[in-house]
């Protein structure tokens, strides 16, 4: 039973005012629980990250670029074969900011019960504004499928990779030949041993250089939804001492210590963060370590690293001249692109 004439449950809003949050200063006597736990920050990994400096343009180009795998043979007396070069794809990463923001009035302040207002304000900023980021970025998985998506805000999310195509597709495209390479797991299948054994012969098959011909990335991480049933299923895989196939427990597991797990918290997510069970058994394999072609070339571009504004005192920019409300900020700017799907490959299962 809630005794109170306070709403039940209470007010929603974007300013902190006595009047829409009455429960924070008037005389009725009460305590405050801290928020929820924030959503972890895992997606990071997944990307190279790229700093711009002020004063270098609003957007950035990267380029592949490809040499011949292998010499040739040269007879005595003959000049030698001169080795191929070419700039493949390109992808551009443009512009993108972030930014969010509290008001406190003055009768707020100087009222209000729950003491600690200022700090849980600050401590929500530095904490929103990079959790956004980590969404966006686990979005590059989510929405992996298609060529864009429309995110929380209303803004199309460019997704496609440096061939014109979505990330996760069955016939990418090589610049300077014929042939094409998948990255998707044939069937989409649940993550089994034979799935995941069926996603490693991609990475010996569909590894293409912009020639055609084979190369070798270093694949070490399974990603997956972090639903417990499978990603305790992939953990059994790749930490078990024996193989988890047989009775026999002197039967050495030959995915002992291959891989590391990442289960991002928010792949199986919607635009707005909601979860989404469609894509609760989302998993597959990435080249995300070593340098270069070496592993996945997907880029988390940064202008602006996220930080919060000049905290607000009496008299100073942050506090409002006419109403003496404290504004609380925080602003990033950056944004992600991947140059192509090698290095990245998925069941969609």
């Amino acid at each position: 039973m809630n005794p109170t004439t306070n709403p039940n449950p209470g007010a929603q809003g974007t300013i902190e005012a006595t009047f829409t949050f009455p429960e924070l200063s008037n005389l009725v006597k009460k305590m405050f629980a801290e928020a929820l736990p924030k959503m972890p920050l895992d997606a990071r990994p997944l990307f190279i990250d790229k700093t711009i400096p002020q004063g270098q343009g609003d957007s950035i180009q990267i380029n592949e670029m490809d040499f011949s795998t292998y010499a040739s043979n040269m007879p005595e007396g003959v000049d030698a074969k001169k080795g191929l070069f070419g700039i493949g794809y390109h992808k551009q990463v443009l512009w993108h900011r972030y930014g969010f923001e509290y008001d406190i009035t003055y009768k707020m302040r100087t009222t209000s019960q729950w003491l600690d207002v200022v700090t849980a304000t600050v401590n929500a900023l530095s904490t929103a504004v990079p959790q956004r980021i980590n969404l966006d970025m686990t979005h590059h998985i989510t929405f992996g499928n298609a060529v864009s998506y429309v995110d929380m805000d209303g803004f199309v999310r460019d997704l496609t990779v440096g061939d014109g195509f979505q990330l996760f597709y069955a016939t990418h495209a090589l610049a300077f030949a014929v042939p094409t390479y998948s990255n998707i797991v044939p069937g989409n299948p649940a993550f089994t041993k034979s799935a995941l054994e069926a996603a490693e012969l991609l990475t010996k098959t569909n590894i293409l250089d912009n020639f055609g011909k084979l190369r070798r990335m270093s694949f070490k991480t399974i990603f997956c939804a972090d639903t417990p049933n499978l990603t305790n299923t992939i953990m059994q895989y790749i930490r078990s001492t024996s193989d988890p196939l047989q009775a026999n427990p002197a039967v050495v597991n030959p995915y002992q210590s291959k891989f590391d797990i990442m289960p991002l918290a928010s792949l199986a997510t919607d635009a707005n963060g909601i979860y989404d069970s469609s894509k609760a058994a989302w998993w597959g394999i990435a080249a995300l370590s070593g340098v270069g072609a070496e592993r996945w070339q997907a880029y988390n571009v940064i202008w602006e690293a996220p930080r919060l504004k000049p905290m607000p005192a009496q008299g100073n920019n942050a506090e409002d001249v006419h109403n003496d409300n404290w504004t609380y900020g925080a602003r990033a700017t950056c944004n992600q692109a991947a140059l192509s799907g090698r290095g990245i490959i998925i069941s969609m299962h």
